[in-house]
């Protein structure tokens, strides 16, 4: 949601919409229009799918009036404006009260308390009075957020509003904002994240700004993601003849492209480059390698993934180990590394070596990821993980199948006494496995306990705490837990049709 706050005229007598970006003349018709006037949103309850909000001006002697709120028809509703301020804070006048209380809420450094207020600070003509020292605080405590749509456009009204006052980005607002648009709130990237990344790299090279490995990188994983290679590789090239020396994450995020491609002779000439001119820093990197094994598994290949773990594994037990591998000495696994053995292993469905791994990760002191846990879950939802062959009795049958109960109740408790937080995922595969398992009082258990535990983590202290607990919430607070675990609609369909089962 880019807006031009200070150079857009006034449009008189008319409703412009912020969606369509169309205006409302007074016969009733909509005119398409190249540019639109930001607003000042006001909490209005109606319709997602039907409205869209709009203002009325009706400048007489040059300047803005008070605007109202109309209601026009609008199918695209999903690009909402930045700018939204409480109603609370219309009755605030004081520019010294609104100043103090604005530095008072970025000690938090939660910018959803902080963006409410610096919107009521701008719409006030107050923002001015803020240094270039703060709004790179503020653009800081923006990209360390979640990422969700809507702070992506806090993002890019932040930037507009550094450029209006003439405050330039530096090379690594520049990183984060081409890491952002780049779809970093999305699953899935779109062509049009690289193209506006892409854009701003550009920009970068316009106003004389470097860009480094991390700006390379950054484009180069989104490149990747896309599954364009060629668009990758180009950029790799450009950062070798701008001098600049590629680092693990460079070659890791290649190789990892090529594997989702499913380039084996590109993976082979990559893992060659890097035994033949890169030095052990690179190549004997557990990302490298991780990137390089995950690669093989892809394509098929996966005797060499497993050679490749098996050497790692020795390096564990004896560092003076001299064996070699397809690139070099093998560096130690991490939790990464357990995690694309184990899954090589549920893929051919040996469960033993799976489970065995997931010891051996106990005995290291190795803490399973989440994504771990979850490929264990899944692989209880196959029916073949509970049925066997074809010819086995029913009997049979029901005592795997209590079994198999067993096994997701442990790993789901040794899950818990890590503290490994769920995700959605695990929340669709747990439940599903336990299901699938017939253990339907569990399921429902497990489902209520993640949904409530996830309930719980997003209560937030009251913003009229003092400053000393408000820091403390900042501090205790880890972004890298999901703000909400929920089920896919399969689940709830599945949920639903068993509860109305009971009932009947």
């Amino acid at each position: 949601m880019r807006r031009l706050w200070h150079s857009v005229n006034t449009v008189s007598n008319t409703a412009k919409c912020i969606l369509c970006r169309n205006l409302e003349t007074q016969d009733g018709r909509l005119t398409r229009i190249d540019t639109w006037r930001p607003i000042l949103l006001i909490p209005l309850k109606f319709s997602h799918s039907s409205a869209a909000l709009a203002i009325n001006d009706d400048p007489t002697d040059g300047r803005e009036k008070r605007r109202k709120p109309v209601l026009l028809d609008c199918l695209n509703d999903d690009l909402m404006h930045p700018r939204s301020v409480p109603v609370n804070l219309e009755s605030r006048k004081s520019k010294a009260a609104l100043l103090s209380e604005f530095y008072r809420v970025m000690a938090t450094q939660d910018i959803e308390r902080i963006w409410p207020l610096y919107s009521h600070l701008f719409h006030n003509n107050y923002h001015l009075h803020l240094s270039q020292r703060t709004y790179r605080h503020l653009f800081l405590y923006t990209i360390r957020a979640r990422a969700t749509r809507k702070n992506v456009h806090r993002l890019n009204a932040l930037v507009e509003d550094m450029k209006m006052r003439r405050f330039p980005l530096q090379a690594d607002q520049y990183n984060a904002l081409i890491h952002w648009v780049g779809g970093r709130d999305v699953p899935v990237k779109r062509p049009h994240h690289l193209t506006q990344a892409l854009a701003l790299l550009d920009e970068m090279v316009a106003c004389n700004i470097e860009p480094d490995v991390i700006t390379y990188n950054t484009l180069i994983h989104i490149a990747s993601h896309l599954s364009d290679i060629r668009t990758a590789q180009r950029l790799y090239h450009d950062m070798i003849a701008r001098g600049l020396r590629p680092d693990k994450y460079t070659y890791s995020t290649l190789i990892s492209g090529m594997g989702r491609m499913g380039d084996r002779d590109g993976i082979e000439t990559m893992v060659a480059h890097l035994r033949d001119t890169q030095t052990s820093e690179i190549s004997n990197d557990t990302v490298v390698w991780n990137a390089i094994m995950t690669s093989y598994a892809q394509v098929g290949t996966y005797e060499k993934a497993l050679y490749m773990f098996d050497a790692m594994q020795k390096t564990l037990s004896s560092s003076n180990s001299n064996s070699k591998d397809t690139v070099t000495k093998a560096p130690s696994p991490d939790a990464d590394s357990f995690r694309i053995y184990i899954d090589i292993m549920l893929n051919h469905r040996r469960l033993d070596k799976a489970l065995e791994a997931l010891r051996q990760m106990d005995e290291l002191r190795i803490t399973p990821i989440v994504t771990t846990y979850n490929a264990f879950f899944a692989y209880f939802m196959r029916p073949s993980a509970i049925d066997g062959d074809s010819d086995v009795n029913d009997d049979h049958s029901h005592h795997a199948a209590v079994s198999n109960t067993d096994i997701v109740k442990q790993l789901y408790d040794a899950m818990q006494q890590k503290k490994v937080m769920p995700n959605s995922e695990t929340l669709y595969t747990l439940v599903s496995a336990l299901l699938d398992l017939g253990d339907t009082q569990s399921a429902l258990e497990t489902y209520l306990r993640i949904s409530d535990n996830t309930a719980k983590r997003r209560k937030k202290t009251p913003l009229t705490s003092s400053i000393a607990v408000l820091a403390k919430e900042r501090l205790t607070l880890s972004r890298s837990r999901p703000t909400k675990t929920e089920p896919n609609q399969e689940l709830l369909d599945r949920l639903n049709h068993i509860l109305q089962t009971t009932v009947k």
